[in-house]
């Protein structure tokens, strides 16, 4: 993508097969640009940049197509993903700045209540229908062929917000989730639809030597970010952090983007 400004970073979020409602953006900055990617060619924007893309047969496979690849959208070297049941209600330059202060490679956003993958799979069978035959046939590669321990390794983040940085790391990070995700997925040309306990699986063990930020969920409640039940204007009432919030398997401090940033 070719483009007449050198923004600072880059918003991308993405709409496939009219699972979500497209929200104004709230507040804007003249140092972020502003994607919205979507099959469905009705939707506009006065806020968003929106780029249509082919007619998706499998939603889940054209979302991840595209939070996998996300510098194939986007103009910058830094991409704030959030999901389309989202958009800016405050002033994300704040967080952009501390993220390039502090030289981070990403940041991932902990999860609130549960620590470790198998916690996770749990809580997706028991809410959400998810497979247990899916569920255990993920687990077991990961426990006895990766070597990795799905009830005790502690690191679990939310896919719903995260900044990357594009270099080599978040480049191999990206293709190792997404080559995951189809390799285990439950049928020959399928995908598995919870990625982000394969993708925090790949981080923790893989990229483990990495500069991560770490911030929790209360990003959502409505300062940075506004979280919409799906596909309506309600906001959900975002969660607090319940659990001790790991990082790699080690406890860690939470970044407050409230807090002075040393530039």
């Amino acid at each position: 993508m070719a483009t007449n400004k050198n923004y600072k970073y880059s918003v991308l979020t993405y709409n496939i097969g009219g699972y979500e409602k497209i929200h104004p953006i709230l507040k804007k900055s003249e140092n972020a640009e502003y994607i919205y990617v979507t099959d469905d060619e009705t939707i506009t924007s006065d806020d968003w940049k929106v780029i249509y893309i082919p007619k998706q047969i499998d939603g889940f496979q054209g979302c991840f197509n595209i939070r996998y690849n996300p510098f194939d959208y986007v103009t910058s070297d830094i991409v704030v993903k959030i999901d389309g049941s989202m958009t800016i209600s405050g002033d994300l330059d704040r967080i952009v700045d501390g993220f390039i202060a502090g030289g981070y490679d990403c940041c991932v956003e902990a999860h609130p209540s549960r620590q470790n993958l198998y916690d996770e799979y749990v809580a997706w069978i028991n809410q959400r229908g998810y497979s247990v035959q899916q569920a255990e046939k993920v687990c077991n590669f990961i426990q006895y062929c990766e070597g990795y321990d799905v009830k005790n390794h502690k690191g679990l983040y939310q896919y719903n917000f995260m900044i990357q940085r594009h270099n080599k790391m978040n480049l191999d990070w990206n293709r190792m989730t997404y080559a995951l995700l189809k390799y285990l997925a439950p049928t020959d040309d399928g995908i598995d639809r919870l990625d982000q306990t394969i993708g925090s699986f790949v981080l923790n063990k893989y990229f483990n030597k990495s500069n991560v930020l770490v911030v929790d969920e209360s990003i959502c409640n409505g300062s940075f970010l506004t979280w919409y039940a799906h596909n309506s204007d309600r906001p959900l009432n975002v969660a607090s952090t319940q659990t001790t919030p790991y990082l790699f398997n080690k406890e860690v401090l939470l970044w407050n983007p409230q807090e002075k940033i040393e530039l």
